[in-house]
């Protein structure tokens, strides 16, 4: 009775101060958590995931084509999924929880990028060649062979616009000020109201475009087959300089980074200009054609070589800080993230390599051979070959913390907490074993959920409550565990508002530590 007696003067304790923080915050806080805790977790775990990622939207992450994202990147080349189409891939971009991809077979296709699964697809009249489409405001902005350019809903994929150009589109489309810029096979480029499709300016080259555009300081940045590098002005379309490489621009897009304009050109070099006026700083010589468009990262340049290997150079000098050969062509663009840089080359035997930023060795690789450009989100990377691959590293669930009564008496009905967190941020299920084996699995749940669950037990004796829980992609958790003794003398519980205030400790349990229940 004396132990009762203590017990019940510590709870109400707890309960007058519990009174007037409701009074001082506003009535019901405390209830509503208990009540329902994991709607308040599943809230929270959506905005801080949609406010925190790097998306890859357009083609080379960003206007400038850097190339380069602050998101974490795979170290082990695990598959979460495949996406398989009828031909070979493009480079994908990825926005708001979808990769948008388009393929040979002349189809573009949006994908959970969790999942893998199909939202939808838009086919055009012709194959979408190595390019990205570019994700802004709600739309997709993407080319193809059949000539036209055309704008897409980005949530349903049904058209809202088309233009038709008259020639081959196997340039990736840049959006800036409500303008969209790629270049043509026609020999021109072109600037076209996002709006409606309508054409504002175009400008013409000696030669096919296939390059895609980087933009900055008002300025549009584009090679042609033609071996010139050429400046435009974003509003009007007039030339503000050219530079003139050694030989033909095929698929080498710009990259700016400080003023400095990366490219490359067949006559194997890679080239840096001033941005401003031009004038070549630097250049450096590889053994093969360059149609590998340069990241910038780190202070550095990197990019691949027909002559097999992946070249890291120091942005401001020239110089070579490390050089990989992957073994064949190399035409795929680098991608670059978590200071690992991303990488593939074609042909038979050929793989997508991860090498290590600042040393150039070796992390992983994996059997794909492709030309198209790898883009990194949340801790993915996405990659184009037959099938639309995500790569991306995977630990299990942490064994679930459980709460709640650990003495009791039979037939009476206890409430426990389950706090479940995966150090992936992937959703879970959880199964319970109360005292005769595991149960169904339950949920999903967000990580970081607190999931309540009621249990009466039927007969005297000590009790182990085992908890487990397992991530989207299969992957469980150790068992969590918490011993539960039955009975124990009646006692004060049983009053209905104490019962509250102990579920309370239960839920905090820094309380029962501070009050030494």
């Amino acid at each position: 009775m004396i132990k009762n007696y203590v017990l019940l003067k510590k709870m109400l304790v707890i309960g007058i101060i519990l009174f007037f923080l409701g009074s001082s915050f506003g009535s019901g806080i405390g209830v509503n958590l208990l009540e329902n805790p994991q709607d308040f977790n599943s809230l929270e775990n959506k905005v801080s995931s949609s406010s925190k990622t790097d998306w890859w939207p357009m083609y080379n992450h960003d206007l400038l084509n850097s190339g380069n994202s602050t998101s974490r990147a795979p170290d082990t080349p695990n598959i979460l999924w495949t996406f398989e189409t009828h031909d070979q891939m493009a480079s994908p971009v990825v926005y708001d929880g979808k990769v948008y991809v388009g393929s040979y077979d002349g189809i573009v296709y949006c994908v959970d990028m969790y999942t893998g699964e199909q939202i939808w697809n838009f086919t055009t009249g012709d194959e979408i060649n190595t390019f990205s489409p570019a994700v802004v405001d709600g739309r997709v902005y993407i080319g193809s062979w059949d000539e036209y350019m055309y704008c897409l809903d980005a949530e349903t994929g049904d058209k809202i616009w088309s233009h038709y150009i008259g020639d081959l589109i196997e340039s990736s489309p840049a959006v800036y000020n409500e303008r969209i810029y790629f270049g043509s096979y026609d020999r021109k480029v072109y600037c076209l109201e996002a709006e409606t499709g309508d054409k504002i300016w175009d400008f013409a080259t000696d030669y096919w475009v296939f390059t895609s555009p980087a933009i900055y300081n008002d300025r549009v940045y584009i090679g042609s087959f033609d071996g010139n590098l050429y400046c435009l002005d974003t509003i009007t379309g007039d030339k503000i300089w050219d530079f003139p490489a050694d030989d033909r621009i095929q698929t080498s897009s710009p990259c700016i980074a400080y003023g400095k304009v990366y490219f490359g050109a067949d006559c194997g070099k890679l080239y840096c200009v001033d941005a401003e006026t031009g004038v070549k700083i630097w250049d450096f010589t590889t053994g093969g054609r360059i149609h590998s468009s340069p990241a910038f990262a780190y202070g550095n340049v990197y990019f691949g070589s027909e002559d097999t290997y992946a070249y890291c150079l120091d942005g401001e000098t020239g110089d070579e800080i490390w050089s990989y050969s992957l073994g064949n062509q190399i035409h795929a663009s680098p991608s670059v993230a978590d200071g690992k840089v991303y990488i593939a080359s074609m042909w038979s035997g050929a793989t997508i390599c991860c090498l290590n930023a600042h040393t150039g060795n070796e992390r992983w690789t994996y059997p794909i051979a492709s030309w198209a450009s790898p883009a990194i989100a949340d801790g993915r990377l996405f990659f184009g070959c037959f099938n639309l691959y995500c790569f991306r590293d995977s630990d299990p669930p942490d064994a679930p913390i459980i709460t709640g009564p650990t003495q009791g008496t039979v037939g009476a009905e206890y409430e426990y907490y389950f706090t479940i967190t995966d150090p992936d941020d992937d959703d879970m299920y959880i199964r319970i074993d109360w005292e005769i084996g595991p149960g169904k699995w339950d949920g999903p749940f967000p990580s970081g959920s607190v999931v309540r669950y009621n249990y009466t037990w039927k007969n005297k004796g000590t009790y182990k409550i085992r908890a487990q829980t397992q991530d989207i992609y299969g992957l469980n958790s150790d068992w969590g565990e918490l011993e539960v003794t039955i009975p124990r003398v009646r006692h004060v519980q049983n009053f209905p508002f104490v019962r509250f205030l102990e579920r309370l400790i239960n839920y905090y349990p820094i309380l029962r530590n501070l009050l030494r229940i």
